[in-house]
């Protein structure tokens, strides 16, 4: 999917490019077409997410269109034993059925990277791409530390379009005190994942910090999804399946903790239906002149929000409480 940049946003992108070829005295970066950069720089934060993997949905629908909000109706809202005919189902209208629904509120996130000459003074390396790897994965992590952040936030006051009064999520989501804290286990997940699924939520997907997927990958059970064959560590993303879920790994996750506080150690999801996002813009980059300091900023832009969808499709396996 292209990054199709309005006449202004183009215009952004070329100094973006100039600078960027300026502050390295490569002239030359600045011939390359801006839709192009615009474009390496959409594979860079898609390349880098790691919750956009667990999210039930991506609404773009928005984009280039005026408002700032989107409502997603429930999944499996249309119930047929409520019709009594085919014909009478087939006739049925979005008009005559009320569809709960959550109402996701988009902004801009913004991230800020100065252009380093250090990186670019590889000859071999492509200046573009050195560039928009930077600023997308800034924006890659922005966007996973605002979706982890959701859905750990058991304070988080649901949307009132759906949930009634001052619900939050930590009133309506499932959790299990690991066995021991800060040992994540086989017995916690397949206690916690059976608890979930005997309520019938389908949990497939289980979101980890580093630390905790070492001591995962080393349990029989665990079948990894790959081995990377060196010594730089895994990669983020996925990593893994154990007892049906896929396994996540993502550094906005909270890291361990052998303490009895409480912590949120890991989060289980019906990727399905427990969060959703809605896309305004997808990212941008201008330059910002640093005047005083004499240099220029890349500020990197991506506007969205994300909101819980089933809170009761959210757990969590977390230490106990002292």
């Amino acid at each position: 999917m292209q990054n199709n940049l309005t006449s202004r946003e183009l215009k952004n992108t070329e100094q973006v490019l100039k600078a960027v070829g300026d502050s390295v005295g490569q002239s030359e970066i600045e011939n390359i077409d801006p839709q192009t950069f615009a474009d390496m720089l959409l594979r860079q934060v898609r390349a880098n997410m790691v919750m956009r993997e667990t999210v039930a949905e991506v609404n773009t629908s928005l984009v280039g269109s005026a408002g700032s909000t989107i409502d997603y109706r429930e999944i499996g809202a249309i119930d047929t034993s409520d019709v009594e005919s085919k014909t009478e189902f087939e006739e049925t209208t979005d008009r005559n059925l009320e569809f709960p629904a959550v109402r996701v509120e988009v902004d801009t996130k913004q991230v800020q990277v100065p252009i380093s000459d250090e990186s670019m003074e590889d000859a071999n390396l492509d200046v573009a791409d050195v560039v928009s790897q930077e600023i997308g994965t800034a924006l890659a992590q922005k966007n996973d530390d605002d979706a982890y952040s959701l859905v750990t936030d058991e304070d988080y006051v649901l949307d009132d379009n759906k949930y009634d009064g001052d619900e939050t999520l930590g009133d309506n989501a499932e959790e299990r005190e690991l066995l021991s804290d800060g040992e994540l286990t086989f017995e916690d997940i397949a206690g916690l994942a059976g608890d979930m699924r005997q309520n019938d939520v389908p949990v497939d997907s289980l979101i980890i910090s580093e630390d905790l997927a070492h001591q995962l990958v080393t349990q029989d059970v665990f079948h990894l999804a790959n081995e990377r064959g060196d010594t730089s560590g895994r990669l983020e993303g996925n990593i893994g399946r154990i007892l049906g879920l896929d396994v996540y790994v993502t550094s906005r996750a909270e890291s361990r903790s052998t303490s009895a506080d409480g912590a949120i150690q890991a989060v289980m999801l019906a990727s399905d239906r427990a969060f959703v996002e809605a896309v305004k813009r997808q990212p941008r980059m201008e330059v910002k002149r640093e005047v005083q300091q004499g240099y220029n900023r890349i500020v990197g832009t991506f506007r969205y929000g994300h909101e819980i969808y089933d809170a009761e499709a959210i757990g969590y396996l977390k230490n106990s409480s002292s």
